[in-house]
């Protein structure tokens, strides 16, 4: 969600349908939003595993995927590395969520984490602050550490499956990543809400205001966003904006939106040269909700 003058866009339904609606040839589809709670700051807190939160979306995704589409995926930061563990975990001999193998269309990732992020130390820092203070625990934060064996192990079975199903040379795997650094001073007031940066300046090693610029840092830089092979843009925004967009006219908006209608162009090529199933096409689609998911109004799109 993204805030523009007095009005907030959410892009999956401000903006997304209206670039579907005037692609050529059109684009019908539906469009879901998988939200899942991983707060760490606050009063209301959680602990979340990837392999728990991969089986929740494949779950979901059995339930309302709609019959004879195929699926392209669109994940931001963590969620990239539960789309992948998802796909992961569907191509297991005996997973009951093999159909996703068939169906998958495409994989858009905005800043995942795929070797940990340099700026894991300050997201401890916080945890450890929060925790102490009595808002929000140390045990919640995703291990995002540099070199994670976890990570990398993902990432090379997430690699050799998508490489297998020719998806890497089709570029329908797509990586993007930030190319601004993120402020961490100029938003721990809205996670911190009624604490004063001062009163926690010296007991936990965080900078003073002269030198909160010291927190800047590319959260997921292109050296950990990136998969080697593996098709990759940059966008001209820091880590919490890569997935957020304003307009139908702007840049970053405009690159990521390119290539979801080639990917999705591509696949209806490959399913009408391979004699696969035809894409199912709807007049009216609603912006519809996967299980704990944000829910949009209720109106009908046109796609």
């Amino acid at each position: 969600m993204k805030k523009v003058e007095d009005k907030r866009v959410n892009w999956l339904k401000d903006l997304l349908p209206k670039t579907f609606a005037t692609a050529y040839p059109r684009i019908h589809a539906k469009i879901f939003c998988y939200n899942y709670d991983t707060r760490w700051l606050g009063t209301e807190t959680c602990s979340q595993r990837v392999t728990t939160l991969a089986g929740n979306l494949l779950e979901a995704w059995s339930q309302l995927r709609p019959q004879n589409l195929a699926t392209v995926f669109i994940a931001h930061s963590y969620g990239g590395l539960v789309v992948e563990k998802a796909i992961v975990q569907s191509r297991q001999p005996s997973s009951p969520f093999g159909a996703l193998g068939k169906t998958l269309g495409g994989v858009i990732l905005l800043g995942t984490p795929h070797r940990g992020s340099p700026s894991e130390k300050w997201g401890s820092k916080l945890a450890r602050a929060a925790a102490l203070l009595g808002l929000g625990q140390e045990n919640a934060l995703i291990d995002t550490r540099e070199e994670s064996a976890e990570i990398r192990d993902l990432i090379q079975e997430f690699a050799w499956s998508m490489i297998g199903a020719n998806m890497c040379k089709a570029r329908r795997v797509v990586i993007f990543f930030e190319n601004k650094k993120s402020d961490y001073g100029r938003r721990l007031p809205s996670w911190l809400p009624g604490i004063k940066w001062e009163d926690i300046v010296s007991t936990f090693g965080f900078p003073d205001n002269k030198r909160r610029n010291s927190m800047k840092s590319q959260v997921v830089p292109e050296s950990s966003a990136e998969i080697t092979g593996f098709y990759k843009l940059a966008l001209d925004a820091d880590h919490f904006e890569l997935n957020k967009f304003g307009d139908i006219s702007e840049g970053n908006y405009g690159l990521v939106a390119t290539n979801i209608v080639r990917i999705v162009h591509d696949i209806r090529m490959v399913y009408a040269q391979g004699g696969e199933r035809e894409f199912e096409i709807k007049s009216t689609v609603p912006i519809e909700h996967l299980p704990g998911a944000i829910r949009f109004p209720s109106e009908k799109t046109i796609l």
